[in-house]
């Protein structure tokens, strides 16, 4: 409770003022008032234009903005502090809170597929299914076509909450996440018959729960951007494991609605960037960045025939190359912010 006195400071405003502000204010009216001092019981206070001095017995008063109902207005001026309920975060702030919490923990697929190759001593029951988990996160080199394409996005993890919502366990076979989550059931420390198998089962899961972290990272960060999809793909070339980032976005350019893809090839010899811009006339515009020089002159001597197996498909395509690495600004700020917040 807040009592505001007659002969509290009030003799310090004009006695115009004073009788109009309560003359003004009725029983149950509610307002806004600035608190900027208090001092045990004493509390200053700004409503309006009129500033006051006042008294409180209420030990939660705190400094700033606060609402408060008129109480009583006759013969002394009471105002009560209005309750409100906490309100839950938002939705935004959630997300913030989330991607911070995922950040760290994550690493990318290609070096969780490393690790997991490298953990020694696991229980045979164990070693089949993780066998099983590794050949479906590395895709096959000959399966570079469109609908092969669609089908490693559909199963990336990027859509597992979805497919789980239809209750229809066919979806789920081959999806990456469903399988991580459920190695990572199968990998508990009761499966150990010695000490090795148990530290080797406390590794196990904590790669799983990193691949994990790094595919609902991906999520995560497409609720923050909708129209702008990330994600991850570990596909074999000559005996490596090569990770593809792919980011797909929706934009406008002027009066031009177009689709983007944004393609990061991570080869042990260099980085291949590679961005296609489609716009609603079939125009298709690509850009690529080679970080190693023989990659580059391979695609500029072969330019030509890229573009002949564009207009196949009747695409209308423009090809050049960048100096500079294709880095997705749009996403990459809200990461580097939340990293900055987290170090």
């Amino acid at each position: 409770m807040v009592t505001i006195s007659n002969n509290l400071n009030l003799s310090q405003l004009a006695p115009q003022a004073a009788k109009s502000l309560t003359a003004m204010l009725k029983v149950g009216q509610v307002l806004e008032v600035n608190i900027n001092k208090i001092d045990g019981q004493n509390v200053t206070m700004k409503i309006g234009a009129n500033q006051l001095n006042a008294m409180s017995l209420d030990k939660s008063l705190s400094l700033g903005n606060a609402r408060v109902v008129v109480t009583q207005t006759e013969p002394q001026l009471k105002i009560s502090l209005q309750k409100t309920a906490s309100q839950p975060p938002n939705a935004q702030q959630t997300l913030q809170t989330t991607l911070k919490l995922l950040l760290p923990n994550q690493v990318a697929l290609s070096q969780s597929l490393t690790n997991l190759t490298q953990i020694a001593n696991l229980p045979n029951s164990i070693q089949a299914p993780l066998q099983q988990l590794l050949d479906l996160l590395q895709k096959p080199q000959n399966r570079l076509n469109g609908k092969a394409l669609k089908e490693d996005i559909a199963n990336s993890g990027q859509f597992f909450e979805s497919k789980l919502s239809k209750a229809d366990q066919a979806l789920l076979t081959r999806d990456s996440k469903a399988k991580l989550l459920e190695l990572l059931k199968q990998s508990q420390p009761t499966q150990a018959s010695n000490t090795a198998e148990s530290q080797a089962l406390k590794n196990l899961s904590k790669e799983l729960i990193s691949a994990i972290n790094r595919i609902s990272l991906n999520q995560f960060q497409q609720l923050e951007n909708p129209i702008n999809m990330s994600l991850q793909i570990l596909r074999e070339h000559n005996q490596t494991e090569v990770e593809e980032q792919l980011s797909f976005k929706n934009q406008k350019a002027g009066n031009t609605q177009l689709w983007q893809v944004l393609l990061r090839l991570e080869f042990p010899q260099g980085n291949t960037e590679i961005q296609l811009s489609l716009t609603e006339k079939n125009q298709l515009y690509c850009l690529f960045w080679c970080e190693e020089p023989t990659y580059r002159q391979y695609i500029d001597e072969h330019q030509e025939e890229l573009i002949k197996a564009f207009e196949h498909l009747g695409l209308e395509a423009s090809i050049q190359m960048s100096q500079q690495p294709l880095a997705d600004k749009s996403s990459e700020t809200s990461l580097n912010r939340l990293i900055d917040i987290q170090i």
